[in-house]
């Protein structure tokens, strides 16, 4: 209860402070700080909003920059944000056949790192994107009945602008749908609905007052329908919506569904406002669309879920600060019904997080707490301070990290534990105290070119590398490219760089355009300084055949493997031609993915520098793969998992569904549309994670022919550990696989054995190689065993 001070600063990438920006704070997105609050920088760039007490994230925007976040604590830890000069896009919508511009067309930018709004095109078809961060940018216009995208992505730079694009718009058809009410034909409200083809391309809008959905311009093809709501039940499967040239109307009915209505309290029978409520239908039809909603308590701790099917519920409720119910609660839902749920206060671990000069450690530091059934976390304050809430009594392990790195106790490896151990009693307050390394350390350096000219709009980061035995050398760079937690550096007007507040360690320094060409140098020491020369880039290019038609639109993935990059881009109305630019030197992985079929290619060598042109991808038809999941033990039809196949190399895109056919029926069948030929490895996961006693299983297939391909039985086991417990700690780490290892390839080779530990007592050695684990093979294509047995 109560409020707390959230304060932070808007700077820009050298530091100085930025006034007037809009800044939103609210909880941070594992909950924490309830509320939203809105506030504008002051003049020295700081700002101050009152929110719930807890962990904080705070975004800002301001004129002439792109968009930034940071996160903290209310009150105790000051939310730092830093904003980079803006990029701008634009260009000009035009009809193809006629080349007169567009007005009113929608207008969006497709990003690497995600899309970036949408603008509408002016009475001369123009349009103009601001407040861009650098990325690779494609833009996609709309308008009723019309649709296209640029012929090829674009690579914005730091300050970077252009206004040169060209979209031209072909015909395309408009569906308009329109949900009601089963019953009483009132307009279903709060949906969410789907359209979605075999080759991933999909269509989404949510209802309108009227209960109306409108998609401007849907390509030709079959299209499963997919529908959420908040307050109602959806009635799937609904008949596919076949598109052609031709506008379409088609119906969606919704039924009313049941209510539950109810409380939240803690053991004091005191409400519990802010909880988050969830309830869900289980059991019944596999493959029927789940009912379900979540509700968020009001001051009173009361919530009303709407939109249920009747059968067996599990409703649970979860708060900062209260300790989760072990199992949800269950009824059988006849009708409209009231329930009461109680959350525990449990125990509270507070302690802080200091160096080795006991100084705290710079952040944002966040603090884990976790037992048998996971735990909880919390941010550090500045003053190193912290307080985990809501814990189930039992014993704990309590570990940090900064950024996604954990801190270590100093003198220790990555092969050790870290972090202290404690016994968390219900009502009661634990203190603990944790040691880690110093940080502040820097690394310096200049970014330039191949004829040693800086490079003003590099980003740079820096990832610690592992000293873990079995450590595969590049797995730092391919975790730097995949890092979300940093903020990176930026170069200046001379191409230096300072990668600050490091651990002692060595690290890989990776600086890179994002979309666009990088440099790499491993093994750099703290306090080391150093110069990364990006050579220049390549391409990759070529045509897609797909026999007597020309494929409309096709997605083309390309994946270095070494490099950990993988990149996925669409062309649309380019005669199957395709361009994948601004590629770093390697060996790629090349697949294409389209309505009339897939094609790949396999270890494209591509120098430094070289435009390999006349690549050819030749489509062969998709297949569908048919077959039945089954338990691992018994042999017998394990229902409601969901399928999913993908190529073992060349990448491509899974295809996603969860109320449709590659969902397991009662007797185990499945059937996996639109999926391409050759190796492929097939997934199953349950439906209903939560519900099911199984795990994760699978197997490598190789699917060729025409039509429907049986693949016979795919295996999954089932979870030795209740849901919501971990597993325990065996005491042993495995060495890491090669990133382009074959599945037939896999070896589980033992390559470190803690000191003390559960395995140092049992015979294993370093180096051993684990073929069986309870008598169950874990060798080769069948190591995703391990996991669910141990």
């Amino acid at each position: 209860g109560g409020a707390a001070l959230a304060e932070g600063v808007v700077l820009d990438i050298t530091g100085g402070p930025i006034a007037d920006a809009h800044v939103r704070v609210g909880g941070d997105r594992w909950g924490g700080a309830g509320g939203t609050c809105y506030t504008r920088s002051r003049d020295d760039g700081t700002f101050a909003c009152w929110v719930q007490p807890g962990g904080t994230r705070a975004s800002a925007r301001a004129d002439g920059y792109t968009w930034g976040w940071g996160q903290g604590v209310a009150s105790g830890a000051r939310i730092e944000i830093l904003l980079t000069p803006e990029s701008s896009l634009g260009g000009v919508v035009v009809d193809a056949a006629t080349r007169a511009p567009v007005p009113g067309a929608t207008v969006r930018l497709s990003g690497e790192w995600g899309p970036s709004g949408r603008v509408f095109t002016d009475a001369d078809g123009r349009f103009r994107f601001t407040h861009l961060a650098p990325d690779r940018y494609r833009p996609i216009a709309e308008i009723a009945g019309a649709y296209g995208e640029a012929a090829e992505s674009v690579l914005i730079g730091l300050a970077q602008s252009r206004d040169d694009l060209v979209v031209e718009l072909h015909p395309a058809a408009t569906v308009s749908g329109k949900v009601v009410v089963k019953g009483d034909g009132g307009p279903g409200q709060d949906c969410w609905v789907s359209l979605n083809r075999d080759d991933g391309r999909s269509y989404n809008d949510g209802t309108h007052d009227d209960g109306r959905v409108e998609l401007a311009a849907v390509q030709p093809g079959s299209y499963e329908v997919s529908m959420w709501c908040d307050r109602s039940l959806s009635l799937a499967p609904y008949p596919p919506v076949v598109v052609g040239t031709e506008p379409v109307e088609v119906v969606w009915e919704v039924d009313a569904g049941l209510r539950v209505r109810g409380t939240v309290k803690d053991e004091a029978g005191q409400p519990i406002a802010d909880a988050q409520v969830w309830a869900r239908t289980v059991g019944g039809d596999p493959r029927a669309a789940r009912a379900g909603a979540g509700e968020t308590t009001g001051r009173d701790g009361g919530f009303e879920v709407e939109g249920l099917r009747a059968g067996q519920l599990e409703i649970s409720a979860s708060a900062e600060g209260y300790v989760d119910a072990p199992e949800p609660t269950k009824l059988e839902l006849t009708g409209d019904a009231t329930v009461e749920l109680t959350l525990a206060s449990g125990g509270v671990v507070e302690g802080t997080v200091l160096d080795v000069d006991g100084h705290p450690v710079s952040g944002p530091v966040t603090v884990r707490a976790r037992g048998d059934q996971w735990g909880a976390r919390a941010t550090a304050r500045d003053d190193g301070g912290f307080t985990v809430r809501g814990l189930q009594p039992g014993p704990y392990r309590v570990t940090a990290t900064r950024r996604g790195d954990a801190l270590r106790k100093p003198g220790t490896t990555d092969d050790d534990l870290q972090g202290e151990r404690v016994t968390v009693t219900a009502g009661k307050t634990t203190r603990v105290k944790l040691v880690v390394e110093a940080g502040g350390g820097q690394i310096t350096g200049r970014v330039v070119d191949s004829d040693g000219q800086p490079i003003t709009d590099a980003f740079v980061k820096a990832e610690r590398e592992s000293d873990a035995a079995g450590t595969q050398r590049g797995s730092a760079l391919r975790d730097a490219r995949w890092g979300w937690s940093k903020q990176p550096a930026v170069t200046d007007l001379d191409g230096r760089f300072v990668v600050d507040d490091l651990s002692p360690g060595t690290y890989t320094v990776l600086a890179y355009r994002r979309g666009g060409s990088e440099a790499s140098a491993e093994g750099v020491a703290v306090g080391g300084d150093v110069t990364l020369t990006v050579l220049p880039t390549a391409s990759l290019e070529g045509t897609v055949t797909g026999g007597d038609a020309v494929p409309r639109e096709v997605a083309i993935t390309v994946h270095e493997p070494q490099r950990g990059l993988a990149r996925t881009e669409e062309f649309f109305m380019t005669g199957g031609r395709w361009a994948i630019r601004d590629l770093p030197a390697g060996s790629y992985n090349i697949a294409v993915k389209a309505v009339e079929g897939d094609a790949a290619l396999e270890k494209v060598a591509l120098a430094e520098g070289e435009h390999k042109t006349g690549l050819v991808l030749t489509l062969a038809a998709s297949v569908t793969l048919t077959g039945r999941v089954v338990d691992g033990d018994t042999g017998e039809p394990v229902p409601a998992m969901v399928v999913m196949a993908q190529p073992v190399k060349g990448g491509g895109r899974w295809v996603w569904r969860s109320d449709d056919d590659n969902v397991s029926d009662a007797s185990g069948r499945f059937e996996v549309r639109g999926t391409a030929q050759g190796k492929l490895s097939v997934w199953v996961w349950p439906k209903d994670w939560g519900a099911s006693d199984y795990a994760r299983g699978g197997r490598v297939v190789e699917a060729h022919g025409s039509g429907a391909v049986d693949i016979g039985d795919v295996q999954v086991l089932k979870r030795r550990t209740p849901r919501g417990v971990r597993g325990g700690d065996l005491g042993f780490t495995l060495t890491q696989q090669p990133p382009d290892t074959e599945p037939e390839d896999m070896v589980l080779s033992v390559a470190s054995i803690r000191a003390g530990g559960p395995a140092a007592r049992s015979g294993l050695q370093v180096g051993d190689v684990i073929v069986t684990v309870d008598g169950k093979g874990v060798a080769g294509a069948d190591a995703w065993r391990y996991w669910p047995l141990t």
